[in-house]
């Protein structure tokens, strides 16, 4: 737009013609041009320059290397992660007089953390450049069970208690809690008992681990024979007997009962097993 004055002493506007002289670029603040202006009498002359209307820049720095950012675990046995990046390279049309970020940290707590990159050119435009880290507690605890226990069983027991050391658990963050479906001083039948304890962190994240718990019957079962048999017939009858800790024991006798036996003394023996192999002898 070009702001016309009043025309210069001894003319009028009579022919008003707009000339640009040469090609010209306008740089923010204007630029001018020449006005030529024609007299009543035909005598042409250059006016004045004039300005024309403000030029104004409104583009915005831009980013020429963004950083990604990040999504995924923490560095191991570690609550953090370490994402090194670089700060954005920012390019004008005109001058770039000042870029920021919101944090130069490379190091970061579990969670989201976005980082915001600006540069502020001579003309107030701002540009933008932000990027997120996301960091996730993705590591198990790790859990330490104690050894394999052995016990015996105590004389005539069928049960008995047994202890042992806790399992011990690490955690990057922090562990939430621990648990066996067995606890120590629980009660035990002879045999083995596998015993399976679980880690839990804050993130629901688990490890479990495992130990036997084995309890050795060393009781004999108790096999009851007769004294002595006498029998008038040839079928003879005869009890025995056997009892255990526990059920499962079983006997037999090298001649059984109601068999026919020749006339005269024959010796029996019998003979007690229980279910872990303790064995009971008793003859007749």
């Amino acid at each position: 737009i070009i702001n016309q004055s009043v025309a210069p002493s001894g003319y009028v506007y009579k022919n008003v013609t707009y000339q640009y002289l040469g090609k010209y670029t306008f740089g923010v603040g204007g630029g001018v041009v020449y006005v030529t202006n024609e007299n009543a009498n035909g005598n042409v002359m250059v006016d004045s320059i004039y300005f024309l209307g403000e030029c104004v820049d409104t583009q915005a720095p831009k980013a020429a290397n963004c950083p990604t950012g990040y999504s995924g675990g923490t560095n191991t046995g570690l609550a953090t992660y370490t994402y090194n990046w670089t700060e954005p390279t920012f390019t004008d049309n005109f001058i770039i007089v000042s870029t920021a970020c919101s944090t130069k940290v490379n190091v970061f707590s579990i969670g989201s953390s976005t980082i915001t990159c600006s540069a502020t050119d001579d003309s107030g435009n701002i540009g933008t450049c932000s990027f997120t880290v996301v960091v996730k507690d993705l590591e198990p605890p790790t859990i330490t069970c104690p050894a394999n226990v052995t016990e015996k069983l105590p004389i005539g027991s069928s049960t008995m208690a047994v202890t042992w050391a806790d399992p011990v658990a690490r955690d990057n963050v922090g562990v939430k809690s621990i648990s066996c479906n067995l606890s120590p001083g629980s009660l035990f039948n002879s045999g083995v008992t596998p015993v399976s304890c679980i880690a839990a962190d804050n993130s629901s994240n688990t490890r479990s681990c495992s130990f036997q718990v084995t309890v050795i019957d060393q009781s004999a079962p108790v096999l009851n024979c007769p004294s002595a048999v006498f029998s008038k017939v040839a079928n003879v009858s005869y009890s025995v007997s056997v009892s255990d800790n526990k059920a499962g024991a079983t006997f037999t006798c090298s001649k059984g009962s109601m068999t026919l036996f020749a006339v005269g003394q024959t010796m029996v023996n019998c003979t007690a097993i229980d279910t872990d192999n303790n064995r009971a002898f008793c003859s007749f």
